[in-house]
C-alpha cells in the first residue's frame, strides 16, 4: 500500500508536469491555428486563445503553480525519502544517527531532484514541443480553472511585477503579433521543407514578397522592342504588322514611338477594313501613361480601375521608354504565361558544360546568379547583359565581339540593328572558343 506521502509526491510531480506542459504549449501554439479551430466550433481552442490573449496573467498563474508544486514536493518528498532510506543505511553499517540522517537526506534530495527535473520538467517540455497543438488544447480548460482559483494571488503578484516594469521603463507587450518580411520568408521556407506548402504555393508567395519592390521600368518591353502601328502607314501595312506579330493590342503612334496617341485592338483593326475606315485615329482607344518609377502593385490597381490592359511607360523627360501590359504584371506573381502560339524558349539556354545561349535583355544579376559570378560594385550599374556588353566595349558592338565576365567570356552572336540581341557565354579560354553550334563560327 502506498502511504499518503507517496501519493502526495506523485500528485505534486504530476501537477508540476502539468504546469510546465501548459506553459510551453501556450507559448508555442500558433494563434492562427487556434483561430482556425475556433471557426470549427472547438471550445478548447477558444479557451486556449483567451489564454494567449492574456499571456502575462496566465504565465504568472503557471509560475505560481510550478513554484507551489516544487515547494510542496521538497517539503513532503525529501523527508519521506530520507525516512525510507534510514533502515537501508543502518543495514549497511552506518550506525551514527547523525550520519544516517545526513546521508539519507542527501540521497533523498538527489533522488527527488532527479525525478522532479526529469518527470516534472524535461518530459512535459518535450511533449509540448513535439505535440504542441494537442497539449495546448488539453491543458487549456484546467489551466483556466487554476487561473480563476489563483487569481487573487496572481493579481497581487502581477501588479507588483507591472510596477517594477514601469519603474524600469519597459513597455507592455503588444497584443498583436506581427512578423517582418524576412521572418515570413523563414516561416515560408520552413513550411515548404516540412511539406505543409507545395513548391508551387511557396513560389507564388515568394513572388508576392518581391512584387511591391519592382517598378514599371523593371518589367516593361523596352522601346526598341516595341511593336506599334502608325498613322503614317496604310491600313494594309498596319494589318500586315498585326498579322506578323499576333498581338491583341498595339500602341498607335504618329510615326514616332514618342508620339503615342492611343491603343488599337486587333479586332477593331479588322472591323476598320470591313467598314472601309482608312485612318486608325477613329478606332484608337485611350492610352494609360505611367512613369518608369511606378510600383507595379500600384500599376495593377490602375489597370483594374481604368479597365485597361496596356500602358505606355515614359521617362523623366516624357519620352516613350517602353510599354507594359497587365500580363507582364501578373507574370511577376505566377511566372511566365505562354499562349498557344508562343514558342517556349528559355532566356538562358544551357548548351553544355558551362556553355549558355543567353537573350541579351536578361538581367545581369540573373545571369550572374546562374553562373555563380560575383558582380563588382562598378558593374552593378549595368541592368542587362546587353548593357554590360555595350558598357565594356569601346565601340558599337558587332557579332563576334567578346568581353570578360568573371571567369566566363561573353560573345555577341546576334544583333538587331545596333542592339545586342543574343550572346554566347562560356568559360574564358586562352585559345579560340567553341561556337554554340559546334562549328568555327558563332550561330
Amino acid at each position: 500500500m502506498f502511504s499518503v506521502e507517496a501519493l502526495l509526491i506523485v500528485a505534486l510531480l504530476l501537477l508540476n508536469a502539468f504546469f510546465v506542459l501548459a506553459e510551453f504549449a501556450l507559448v508555442r501554439v500558433r494563434s492562427t491555428r487556434l483561430e482556425e479551430l475556433i471557426q470549427q466550433q472547438n471550445w478548447r481552442a477558444r479557451i486556449a486563445k483567451h489564454a494567449q490573449e492574456h499571456i502575462d496573467a496566465y504565465l504568472n498563474t503557471v509560475q505560481v503553480g510550478i513554484t507551489l508544486a516544487s515547494i510542496g514536493l521538497g517539503w513532503v518528498a525529501e523527508p519521506w525519502a530520507a525516512k525510507q532510506l534510514q533502515p537501508v543505511l543502518t543495514l549497511l553499517g552506518i550506525t551514527s544517527p547523525r550520519s544516517v540522517h545526513v546521508t539519507a537526506f542527501i540521497i533523498g534530495y538527489l533522488t527527488i531532484t532527479f525525478l522532479h527535473v526529469v518527470l516534472g520538467e524535461m518530459v512535459p517540455k518535450s511533449v509540448a514541443i513535439r505535440r504542441t497543438e494537442p497539449a495546448a488544447l488539453w491543458t487549456a480548460p484546467p489551466l483556466n480553472l487554476f487561473h480563476r482559483l489563483l487569481f487573487p494571488l496572481t493579481w497581487l503578484m502581477t501588479g507588483c511585477a507591472s510596477l517594477v516594469l514601469r519603474l524600469l521603463r519597459i513597455p507592455p507587450a503588444s497584443p498583436e503579433e506581427a512578423y517582418s518580411q524576412e521572418e515570413l520568408r523563414l516561416l515560408l521556407a520552413s513550411s515548404r521543407r516540412s511539406g505543409a506548402l507545395k513548391d508551387t504555393e511557396a513560389e507564388l508567395m515568394e513572388h508576392v514578397f518581391s512584387f511591391g519592390d519592382k517598378r514599371a521600368k523593371d518589367i516593361m518591353v523596352p522601346r526598341v522592342d516595341m511593336v506599334y502601328l502608325s498613322t503614317t502607314w496604310s491600313l494594309e501595312e498596319n494589318l500586315r504588322i498585326a498579322e506578323q506579330y499576333g498581338f491583341t493590342r498595339f500602341p498607335l503612334c504618329e510615326g514616332d514611338p514618342d508620339k503615342v496617341i492611343g491603343i488599337v485592338h486587333v479586332k477593331d483593326l479588322y472591323r476598320a477594313r470591313q467598314h472601309g475606315i482608312d485612318t486608325l485615329r477613329h478606332i484608337a482607344r485611350d492610352c494609360l501613361i505611367v512613369p518608369e518609377s511606378k510600383p507595379i502593385d500600384e500599376l495593377l490597381r490602375e489597370f483594374q480601375k481604368q479597365k485597361m490592359h496596356m500602358a505606355i511607360v515614359v521617362d523623366e523627360y516624357g519620352g516613350t521608354s517602353g510599354l507594359v501590359t497587365i500580363e507582364d504584371v501578373i507574370e511577376e506573381i505566377v511566372g511566365e504565361i505562354y499562349d498557344e502560339f508562343e514558342p517556349i524558349q528559355p532566356r538562358i539556354q544551357k548548351l553544355g558544360d558551362n556553355r549558355y545561349l543567353v537573350e541579351a535583355n536578361v538581367e545581369l544579376d540573373e545571369l550572374a546568379s546562374q553562373l555563380g559570378v560575383e558582380i563588382s560594385e562598378e558593374d552593378s550599374a549595368f541592368e542587362t547583359v546587353a548593357g554590360y556588353v555595350m558598357g565594356k566595349l569601346t565601340s558599337l558592338p558587332r557579332v563576334g565581339d567578346r568581353v570578360p565576365f568573371g571567369h566566363f567570356e561573353i560573345q555577341v552572336v546576334e544583333m538587331r540593328g545596333r542592339r545586342v540581341h543574343r550572346v554566347y557565354v562560356q568559360p574564358a579560354y586562352s585559345g579560340t572558343p567553341a561556337s554554340p553550334s559546334g562549328s568555327g563560327n558563332p550561330l
